[in-house]
């Protein structure tokens, strides 16, 4: 990098001369940007290029408990969410990687969240009692904690007991540090994981197994005192035989408290009549940012669901009513989904794009995130996504949008792309509406081997700056 940075002294050196030394040191401050976003990009494209490679199969999703001490404070307790996917498999290990989103549970630190990715090695794979080890490579924070650029690397020891055809459990030594170091330390860890399937009614009768029925986007108004409340988000429903549904739903709000974000959990009994679904649920969650008082961070409520479930289309609609263990923010208010059906021919993996994305300027910043793809029609894609900053003190600040696709007719290989949804944090869009909104233009590699993508886009809502590069890559099918 450093021979690099030679080569535009020269351009540095002729800006001095003709515009004055401070457009310079700007032009210059960029470069360093720059730099380091893209000595990060690196590194996580090293760690994700076998997934983007070789693709993906079995599916399972896990939650699992763990703590980090903090410098002179409280240790933070986390709620950790993953969905995972086998890559490799032999006699003697497998291996594993997929999506992780941590929450803060207990402490004072309720708000503090982070996403990224993750890889595991499980030894005698094909015996109930296993050992393995993980990494992670995490972006997020919040709740005022000390973050920094909000990178966290997260590495575990554990042993495992896999119950056949059943869940796995899991009890080992967890390790996390955050950038600048004030959150660092060892903590036990627990664990439970089970295979994520599709399936279809015939296969209900036999006997009752977890199934992922339907992935959906997710709007909703609540109210909180006074104040109204703007929600976006996405959520997936499973189901356990016939007569039991729940959600895992993850929401933004766009408008008052920029910045609060929360993940959701919810299961009761399902009453079907054909397609016609009415749910009484119970509702368990993580959330905070954006001045919501929830303090650790704990979330519980209830709602009540109206869904329909056709052969391709999914429809919901849920009253919901949540407040917070420790805290004052609560809210109740209504909720509408739009989603697709996963049926049995489809494969029971779960595909997405691992996106980095570069706000460029002297404001600039780095972020990873995921896009799925939620409805695909010839050459139109509709789809949801997050985004979470780890570089230049900007650990807090998160998005998530929904995204639409226009591709170019026949081969050729660009397509139109429009973004809108939240995004706050880390001072931005603090005292503002965080509802921010983009268009661009993307470039699709002509690699089957190796498929990826470039975007430009101009994004304009509230203090975001306005130029963004993107770098994706499809994981797995």
């Amino acid at each position: 990098m450093a021979k690099i940075e030679l080569l535009f002294l020269p351009v540095v050196d002729t800006l001095i001369k003709s515009f004055g030394a401070a457009y310079a040191r700007a032009m210059l401050n960029a470069i360093k940007k720059m730099r380091t976003i893209f000595i990060y990009y690196g590194f996580f494209i090293l760690l994700l290029l076998p997934p983007c490679t070789y693709g993906q199969n079995h599916s399972r999703i896990g939650i699992s408990g763990f703590f980090v001490p903090e410098k002179n404070n409280l240790n933070i307790g986390f709620t950790s969410f993953d969905l995972q996917n086998r890559l490799i498999t032999r006699e003697k290990f497998a291996l594993n990687y997929g999506l992780r989103f941590i929450g803060a549970t207990t402490g004072i630190r309720g708000g503090y969240f982070a996403f990224g990715y993750f890889s595991e090695l499980i030894l005698s794979p094909d015996r109930p009692l296993q050992a393995g080890l993980s990494a992670a490579l995490l972006a997020g924070g919040g709740a005022e904690a000390p973050d920094y650029d909000g990178w966290m690397t997260q590495g575990g020891l554990y042993a495992q007991y896999q119950f056949k055809n059943g869940p796995g459990l899991r009890a080992g030594l967890n390790y996390a540090f955050v950038s600048g170091g004030d959150i660092s330390g060892f903590s036990p860890l627990l664990g439970l994981n089970w295979k994520l399937n599709t399936a279809s009614d015939s296969d209900l009768t036999n006997k009752p197994v977890l199934t992922w029925n339907a992935v959906y986007g997710d709007l909703g108004i609540g109210r909180f005192k006074e104040e109204d409340l703007a929600f976006i988000g996405a959520g997936a429903r499973l189901s356990y035989g016939r007569h039991f549904s729940g959600d895992i739903m993850f929401h933004a709000l766009m408008n008052a408290y920029g910045g609060y974000m929360q993940v959701l959990v919810s299961g009761g009994p399902d009453f079907t009549v054909n397609s016609f679904h009415m749910s009484p649920a119970l509702v368990l969650g993580l959330g905070g940012g954006g001045a919501a008082q929830t303090k650790g961070g704990g979330l519980y409520g209830a709602q009540l669901g109206l869904f329909h479930t056709g052969k391709h289309l999914y429809v919901g609609l849920k009253y919901r009513y949540i407040e917070s263990f420790y805290g004052e923010f609560g809210y109740n208010g209504l909720f509408a989904s739009v989603g697709k059906m996963l049926s049995l021919k489809q494969s029971n993996t779960i595909s997405w794009d691992f996106v980095t994305k570069a706000y460029i300027g002297s404001e600039g910043f780095g972020n990873i995130g995921a896009r799925f793809i939620a409805f695909e029609y010839r050459k139109l894609r509709l789809m949801g996504s997050t985004y979470w900053a780890f570089t230049h003190n900007k650990g807090a600040y998160a998005e998530g949008l929904f995204e639409a696709s226009l591709h170019a007719p026949g081969s050729w290989p660009f397509y139109l792309i429009t973004s809108f949804g939240a995004g706050a944090g880390a001072g931005i869009n603090l005292k503002t509406a965080s509802l921010i909104y983009a268009a661009g233009i993307g470039f699709s590699a002509p690699l089957k081997q190796l498929p990826f993508n470039l975007e430009c886009a101009y994004w304009e809502g509230g203090n975001i700056p306005h130029w963004s590069l993107a770098l994706s890559f499809r994981m797995g099918n």
